[in-house]
């Protein structure tokens, strides 16, 4: 694709995409639920509450009944933890539905294969030690038939170095930027309040969509929350998606677990019998419900389709952004054709 047909990719408005993605982890580690040692990666993986799926399998079936396509970021250094077959088996149960298959990373997992204590924050590694980490992460979903154009960073715990190891390893998108984890381990510094797609040193940036709250922490002044199942209720979400479609925003991206729908209230949540969160559950069918019912005002769509139609970054638009640091990049970047578009950090929804 070349740089005018990217530019005409970004720039269409026809229909708001929305991107569903699901980061796809061990809901614990250790004891789950009384398994035994050998059903843990399953136990966990499914989130079995009373025998019944209500994690991985239940996700993936919510979307194959109400005909919704999603982005699956797995992640996969927990095989040195809980074996290569359990990793074959997740990524096996999303590609047989059809569903998209991308890269998560939490490096604290080879804490298990090399036996000794890894940070968990991709942005505390340096530059060549990311560009490993993320080849490594990349090539163990690659050995299960996954092909990788996208990538999230853990907890959201990337910083600007990591779209040169992207670009490095040939993976055009990034979802590791949040506007709501900012003050929580997003060291991505430079591009403000940008909240839609936005060219980031030669790699297209789909960030995890936030909103604007009322936080009584802060004297009720502002709060970004992320657009996630799990603290979004389904009429929130929905009054985000129209005004998100009004504003002309091109893209937003919903953010979920394979163990949303866990109670996961209790500290201990992870160590005792697992419990299904009625609520999340209930919000979660709702939401996928009015995606599918209104699937003709907006597109649901994945992060493989979305490389597709995006192509590279055009060079000036690499050359615009090629410091992530500097706010003068994020303004030349917007003069030479780089989305400037309504933040939805200004849609207040009230709770």
């Amino acid at each position: 694709m070349n740089a005018s047909a990217s530019s005409a990719a970004i720039a269409n408005t026809d229909l708001l995409k929305v991107y569903i993605t699901v980061d796809v982890e061990y809901a614990g580690m250790a004891h789950i639920g009384g398994a035994k040692a050998d059903q843990i990666p399953d136990a966990s993986m499914e989130c079995l509450v009373d025998g019944k799926p209500m994690g991985l399998t239940h996700v993936v079936e919510s979307f194959r009944r109400h005909g919704l396509k999603a982005t699956f970021f797995v992640e996969p250094m927990a095989s040195y933890r809980f074996g290569e077959a359990a990793l074959a088996r997740t990524v096996k149960t999303i590609r047989d539905a059809g569903q998209d298959v991308q890269l998560h990373l939490h490096p604290a997992w080879l804490t298990f294969k090399e036996g000794k204590r890894h940070s968990d924050r991709l942005c505390d590694y340096g530059p060549a030690e990311q560009v490993e980490l993320i080849r490594h992460g990349k090539e163990l979903l690659e050995k299960q038939g996954a092909e990788i154009v996208a990538f999230r960073a853990g907890g959201f715990a990337a910083d600007d170095r990591q779209y040169q190891a992207l670009r490095e390893l040939g993976i055009p998108l990034s979802s590791s930027y949040c506007l709501g984890y900012r003050d929580q381990g997003c060291e991505i510094a430079g591009f403000g309040e940008r909240n839609d797609v936005f060219p980031a040193q030669g790699v297209w940036e789909i960030p995890a969509s936030t909103y604007r709250i009322r936080d009584v922490r802060k004297l009720l002044g502002f709060s970004r929350k992320p657009l996630q199942v799990g603290c979004t209720t389904a009429g929130n979400a929905r009054r985000v998606l129209e005004r998100a479609g009004r504003e002309g925003m091109r893209c937003l991206t919903l953010l979920l677990h394979n163990w949303e729908c866990l109670d996961r209230a209790a500290d201990d949540w992870s160590w005792k019998p697992m419990r299904t969160n009625t609520s999340v559950a209930r919000e979660f069918e709702a939401t996928c419900a009015y995606l599918a019912d209104a699937r003709g005002r907006w597109r649901v769509t994945t992060f493989a389709e979305a490389a597709r139609e995006l192509g590279p970054v055009p060079a000036a638009l690499q050359a615009a952004s090629g410091s992530a640091r500097t706010a003068s990049a994020s303004r030349s970047a917007g003069r030479n054709g780089a989305p400037t578009v309504p933040s939805l950090n200004r849609i207040y929804v009230p709770m």
